[in-house]
Order: C-alpha cells, then sequence, then structure tokens
C-alpha cells in the first residue's frame, strides 16, 4: 500500500478536511433522521440510528412495564410513543442520534461481511480464553468482561440498553415519560417512581466500548503491552481492543476512533497513527485489515502513500486538536 507519486494534497490536509466533514454530517445526520417531510429516506445509516432508537426506547418501555398487567412491546414495528417522541422532537438530539450512529458503527464491525466474513470485530476467542485464564484476577476479570460483550454483539440486537452511557440511559428514560405523559395525562407519577431502579441497575462499564478499554488498561498496567506504541494486531485481539489499545497512548476516546476507522480513506486514523510514531508497515497493517472488513482500498491506498507526507509534530499537533472535541461520552467509551 505504498506509491512513489507526489501527493496533491497532504495527509494533515486531508485528515483536517475529513474532520470538518464529520462536524457537517454530524448536524446533517439528526435532520435526515427526523425530516420535515413525509419523502421516505432509504439510506442505511439512517434505517440504522431508526432501528437503534427504537429497539432503546422498547427495553425502556418494557422496564416501565414492570408490574403492569399489559406488556410494553406489542407486534408493532415501533415502540408505543415512537409517534409522540418523533412529532415533539424529544428524540432529535445530538446526544442520542449520535449515540444511536456509533452504536451501529461498531454493531456492523461485528457482523461478518465482505472480504473478512467470518471473521468478526471480536478477539479471538483463544486468546481471550488465554487471558482469561491469568492468575491474575483484574486481568481475568477484564478478558471475561469483553468476551461477554462479544457474545452480546453476536445476537441480532444492535440496540441494548447496556451499551448506553449512564448519562443517555437516564435522558432517554425522562423522554420516554414525557412521551407517556403526553398520551395518558397524569401517567407520569406511576411511571417515575420505577425510575431510580431502572438507573440503579444499570451497569454502563459493562458495554462493548468500555469493556475493551478496561481491558487495554489491565494489559497496559502489566507491562504486557507498549504503553507509547502498542502492538495492533486486530486479527488476534479483535478490533474493539486493538482501537482500546490505541485509545490510550493517543488520548482519544474509543467512540472517536470507532468513527475514524468508518471513514473512507481513513486519513484521520493515519494521522493518529503518524502521531504515534508507527512506521507506515505497522499503518499499513491495520488498515489493511479494516480495509478489508469495509472497503474503501483504493482511498485508502492513497491516504497511506501521503503516510510521510505528514510530520510526527504536525501530525500530534492535530491529534491535540480533536481530542479538545471528544463527543460527551466519558473518557472510558
Amino acid at each position: 500500500m505504498s506509491s512513489t507519486s507526489v501527493p496533491v494534497q497532504n495527509l494533515l490536509q486531508l485528515a483536517d478536511s475529513m474532520g470538518r466533514e464529520q462536524e457537517h454530517f454530524a448536524r446533517d445526520l439528526v435532520n435526515r433522521v427526523f425530516p420535515h417531510s413525509m419523502i421516505a429516506i432509504s439510506d442505511r445509516d439512517v434505517a440504522g440510528v431508526k432501528r437503534c432508537l427504537a429497539d432503546w426506547i422498547f427495553a425502556v418501555e418494557h422496564a416501565l412495564a414492570q408490574g403492569d398487567n399489559a406488556p410494553a412491546k406489542t407486534g408493532s414495528v415501533f415502540p408505543h410513543t415512537w409517534a409522540t417522541l418523533t412529532a415533539s422532537g424529544l428524540l432529535s438530539d445530538d446526544a442520542l442520534v449520535q449515540e444511536a450512529r456509533m452504536r451501529m458503527l461498531l454493531w456492523q464491525f461485528a457482523q461478518p461481511s465482505g472480504a473478512m466474513e467470518g471473521t468478526p470485530i471480536h478477539a479471538a476467542p483463544q486468546y481471550l480464553s488465554q487471558l482469561a485464564g491469568s492468575e491474575n484476577p483484574l486481568l481475568a476479570d477484564a478478558a471475561m468482561r469483553l468476551m461477554s460483550a462479544n457474545l452480546r454483539d453476536k445476537s441480532n440486537a444492535p440496540g441494548q440498553l447496556v451499551e448506553l452511557p449512564a448519562e443517555v440511559l437516564h435522558l432517554l428514560v425522562w423522554r420516554v415519560i414525557a412521551a407517556y405523559e403526553v398520551i395518558s395525562p397524569g401517567r407520569h407519577v406511576e411511571l417515575q417512581a420505577k425510575v431510580p431502579a431502572i438507573l440503579a441497575a444499570h451497569d454502563e462499564g459493562q458495554a462493548h466500548g468500555r469493556s475493551a478499554q478496561y481491558l487495554a488498561h489491565k494489559l497496559m498496567e502489566l507491562h504486557l503491552v507498549d504503553a507509547q506504541r502498542p502492538t495492533l494486531a486486530p486479527a488476534k485481539q479483535g478490533l474493539a481492543l486493538s482501537l482500546a489499545l490505541l485509545a490510550l497512548p493517543s488520548g482519544l476516546n474509543f467512540l472517536q476512533l470507532a468513527q475514524m476507522a468508518m471513514e473512507p480513506g481513513l486519513a484521520r486514523m493515519c494521522v493518529v497513527l503518524r502521531a504515534l510514531g508507527y512506521d507506515e508497515q505497522a499503518a499499513g497493517a491495520l488498515l489493511g485489515w479494516i480495509v478489508g472488513r469495509l472497503g474503501h482500498e483504493n482511498a485508502a491506498v492513497s491516504t497511506l502513500s501521503r503516510y510521510g507526507s505528514a510530520t510526527v509534530d504536525g501530525a500530534s499537533a492535530m491529534v491535540t486538536q480533536w481530542r479538545a472535541v471528544r463527543p460527551n461520552r466519558g473518557d472510558a467509551q
């Protein structure tokens, strides 16, 4: 994945352009998920976000219905409160829409597809099994947590409440209660009493991204990987753990790196690797694995040919800027 041609645009310019495009994309996505017209939009991203939001709302409705005579979920495609939530704009929230987009992104990574069919995001079972058998109880527990997260993602349900940060779950639960209040005035009195139990039972530490980063921390604490420039081997580690290992020295969070891994050309991912001092061969190995999952091969080849056009100092300065605009999902994700 190298070239001797002179790049028209250097890597830093390309990555900076993609960063601006992502900011515009985030705003556009909210408008496309909840359009003002009745024209159907079949875009896969939009459909995925709606599916994820619907799954979460179904789960919240079910939790709120515990102890009631009637179950919350019926044979409907959308939750009971969906129409009210969308009409009122209560779902047109950057935090909710972007969380759903990131969750669908990670879930899609976990499904066998493309040239790497049969080799999903998850770490090879034997690798995690070895770590789970460690004599160090903290390392063993961290490996078991990631194994459990992997098993959840093998299901066909991307919208699982366990994957939500606590603050986003809190927001969603109260939005659903507000919708029930519109449908049945006075209902909030009954429902709000159930909120403390729902929130108390939530363990965001079991989320896939957090589980991967928890294991990455343990591997570094025990000096089993290089803290400054860890070896990235997604075929062995699984992509989730590779991104979590990359998150620690870069100062970026897991979801930022997952987003970068989905971008055509992988320019921003290249800049992160360059900032940490990875050589072109090491960068090409990680990018080649991602490309095998998602495509964009021509764009990635073009990007990697510009790898040397970015200095380590220039790349580091750009990564510092990205750290300042991390999503509001906590450092562990």
